[in-house]
């Protein structure tokens, strides 16, 4: 879904689950091109006409926004504030101007302005400590110095855009596991499909069908020969990461307890129960929370990467080796029928 450029007529020839209210009037919007049409054109083909009325009458959804920022956004925030090159244009040149726009981006968020945890200034609290989570965090991993200027190899963090991947591939990188596998492996074949797995578990993790088992051939397309199943992470690099996991979330729930009224996770209400905050989940599917009155942290603040994921069944969920199949066999089509 999605058209962005003016045209004379839209036409909705398919119905989904997905066509709202909202997508009706973002998509219908473009029917009509400035300078070149008087009206534009809509057309609904195949689609009920107690849904067209729906579409035509409802109100529009209420728009919340999402957290303004990431771990790696502020890490190119700081980066920038502490730019020393001037640019071509009309450049920002002082220290002082920079750290002005990049304030900006961070007090004037959306959500600031449409969640109502902001109403009684919880939110403004709880995202005032994830940015003293991520400086810490950064520190952490050696990406900034005490003055916040950014030092290692910010610059791989930093252009690298998916995320908690670069902030992993810097853990790692510090920790010598590439370096080990170079001494592991001498064959360069085998160097490079163990790296590939490992970069494809960091980059490159897309979830396969509950109903791909891989102890049951007729449960997956196993006709072609592909390679479906992203194999594990050995058990020495696993643990590294494990480690990084354990810190980011040992951080998190400290910084987010000082969040908190009284520095507690679990509501005052839920203390009978005997809960303890080392007990609960910081992004739970409870019918009612237990967490703190205003609590709103959002699992993309998490920047962790679990290995052992399991569903809401307790099954372990599988990934797929797209990139490592497409690496072995340099064929689209064997990718394309899985």
């Amino acid at each position: 879904f999605s058209i962005n450029m003016p045209c004379k007529t839209v036409i909705f020839g398919v119905d989904t689950f997905n066509f709202n209210p909202l997508l009706f009037r973002q998509m219908s919007g473009r029917a009509g091109r400035r300078g070149f049409d008087r009206s534009g054109t809509v057309i609904f083909m195949g689609i009920p006409t107690g849904k067209i009325r729906r579409l035509l009458t409802a109100s529009l959804s209420n728009l919340q926004g999402n957290p303004p920022f990431t771990t790696s956004f502020l890490l190119r925030l700081l980066a920038y504030a502490h730019h020393d090159v001037v640019e071509k244009g009309n450049p920002i040149n002082t220290i002082d101007m920079r750290a002005e726009s990049a304030l900006t981006l961070l007090t004037q968020s959306f959500s600031l302005f449409t969640r109502t945890q902001a109403n009684d200034g919880s939110l403004q609290k709880q995202l005032r400590l994830f940015v003293a989570f991520s400086v810490q965090l950064l520190r952490h991993l050696q990406l900034i110095d005490r003055k916040g200027r950014a030092r290692g190899l910010w610059q791989l963090a930093g252009n690298v855009k998916e995320s908690p991947g670069n902030l992993i591939l810097v853990h790692l990188l510090q920790r010598g596991v590439f370096h080990d596998y170079c001494k592991k492996y001498k064959k360069e074949d085998a160097l490079k499909r163990k790296m590939l797995i490992l970069l494809a578990h960091l980059f490159n993790r897309i979830r396969l069908p509950p109903s791909f088992r891989p102890d049951d051939k007729d449960s997956y397309p196993s006709g072609n020969n592909a390679i479906v199943f992203l194999e594990d992470v050995p058990d020495d690099v696993k643990k590294h990461m494990d480690d990084y996991n354990e810190t980011v979330l040992l951080l998190f729930r400290q910084f987010t307890k000082g969040a908190a009224p009284n520095g507690r996770l679990v509501d005052d209400r839920f203390s009978i129960s005997g809960v303890k905050d080392d007990q609960i989940s910081l992004f739970p599917q409870y019918l009612v929370s237990p967490l703190y009155e205003g609590h709103s942290a959002d699992i993309s603040f998490l920047r962790t990467l679990n290995l052992d994921e399991v569903d809401h069944r307790g099954r372990k969920v599988y990934y797929g080796a797209f990139a490592y199949d497409f690496w072995v066999h340099k064929s689209r089509s064997m990718i394309c029928n899985v």
